[in-house]
């Protein structure tokens, strides 16, 4: 047993993560380097000194305090999760319910994290993921306007409009596109100019010589 204990307290000594120990009425009894050190990151927006910590309960981190004290005194309620605010930080807290050799609650341990830079790269991902979405359907829609004044053209009509603008590669198509097809309706109307004067100049002249 005693072998377990010193292995016990060498691993909570010497383990990288974050581990607070509570008794039954949440106030803390230990709390690993691990924890101390990061605790000693936020100490300027603690209403207590890192230091002084040991024997005060964990109610200073919590903005309801009455409501947390009972939910996490009934160990019916642990297994908990919860983020909280120590501003301008953000902690993740994972709850566990601590028995004793009788099977008697004793009290919680409490691993946790500091989040702030995880939750903001989070948000900046999705931020991308929305924007890359965005610019997906835009092209889609570009790609589908510019499909359907092709097809129009190849069944030759050429009175639909395209409105695809912009300075990606399918609003530079739309826009190159746009302009041939303007250009070719300006050169159909001058051809259709010319014919109808080919035809009706000699008609005219038919006329005269016939009168």
């Amino acid at each position: 047993m005693e072998l377990d204990q010193a292995w016990v307290s060498s691993m909570m000594e010497n383990t990288p993560f974050n581990i607070l120990f509570c008794d039954c009425d949440l106030n803390l009894k230990y709390a690993n380097p691990a924890s101390m050190k990061t605790l000693k990151t936020l100490e300027q927006y603690l209403p207590i000194r890192v230091d002084a910590m040991t024997g005060k309960s964990i109610d200073i981190f919590y903005k309801n305090p009455v409501h947390q004290r009972k939910m996490l005194s009934d160990p019916r309620n642990l297994r908990h999760t919860a983020q909280i605010e120590v501003e301008p930080e953000i902690l993740d807290l994972v709850i566990n319910a601590i028995y004793d050799q009788d099977k008697n609650f004793s009290g919680v341990v409490v691993n946790w994290s500091v989040i702030t830079e995880i939750l903001k790269l989070k948000k900046e991902n999705e931020e991308i993921t929305r924007l890359e979405n965005e610019r997906s359907e835009e092209l889609q829609n570009k790609v589908g306007q510019i499909l359907e004044v092709v097809n129009a053209a190849a069944q030759g009509d050429i009175s639909e409009q395209l409105n695809v603008m912009g300075s990606d590669l399918a609003g530079q198509v739309g826009h190159a596109l746009a302009d041939f097809i303007a250009n070719l309706r300006v050169k159909l109307v001058h051809l259709e100019k010319r014919v109808m004067t080919s035809i009706i100049l000699p008609m005219r002249s038919f006329r005269l010589v016939s009168n």
